[in-house]
């Protein structure tokens, strides 16, 4: 299994730490699948995945990159 951390800030955003791999594409859906599952579990049967959007905030100097949520 791997080892993405998620987490919301104060202001209820949700990020998600993801171990880097040669595809950023890859990592992006990876960060955006937890970030869905966290508020799938949180938001219920009316909650609307499609909305979700993630972007790379940084790139950690221990090899994860962050993703913040975007929602539209």
């Amino acid at each position: 299994m791997e080892n993405i951390k998620t987490w919301a800030d104060g202001f209820g955003i949700w990020h998600a730490s993801v171990p880097l791999t040669s595809d950023p594409i890859s990592d992006a859906r990876r960060a955006r699948q937890q970030i869905v599952n966290e508020l799938t579990e949180r938001e219920g049967p009316t909650f609307d995945p499609s909305r979700v959007h993630v972007t790379r905030e940084k790139v950690t100097g221990h090899g994860t990159a962050i993703y913040v949520e975007k929602s539209d």
